[in-house]
């Protein structure tokens, strides 16, 4: 299995995950605020990828996990799909955006980059900045 199709495979999975949190059409579980911003990769935005969202249990954060898509540069979480605020482990894969024949994303840019956020308990924009690696 390629890098980008265990990604998909966590999206996926994710995504069923909260559908079924959802219940049906309801709203409910916890309140969750959208979170947006911009990714770059060594001061330019990153042509496509993921941001992945994950409540940090390490920190008594239980809330549900979100999964926000980087096109040009930028993401956004789908409406009623962002975070309840407090502690995050945030993970961000970002591509090329030039097609292959495994990905339709591209090559990837760097190493999955992992970094960790606390959210606010409100609508919040956080832009990430993911520094080139040293030679």
């Amino acid at each position: 299995m390629t890098f980008q199709n265990r990604w998909v495979w966590i999206g996926m999975l994710g995504a069923l995950g909260l559908a079924a949190s959802a219940g049906c059409g309801g709203t409910d579980g916890p309140a969750r605020y959208p979170v947006s911003g911009s990714v770059s990769f060594d001061g330019q935005p990153v042509p496509a990828g993921e941001v992945f969202l994950e409540p940090d249990g390490s920190q008594g954060n239980t809330g549900p996990a979100s999964l926000a898509v980087i096109e040009n540069g930028r993401y956004d979480t789908a409406t009623n799909q962002g975070v309840v605020g407090g502690p995050y482990l945030v993970r961000i894969s970002g591509y090329d955006g030039v097609s292959i024949p495994d990905s339709s994303a591209g090559m990837p840019l760097f190493p999955p980059y992992e970094t960790q956020v606390e959210f606010p308990a409100e609508q919040t924009t956080q832009d990430f900045d993911i520094p080139a690696a040293s030679p």
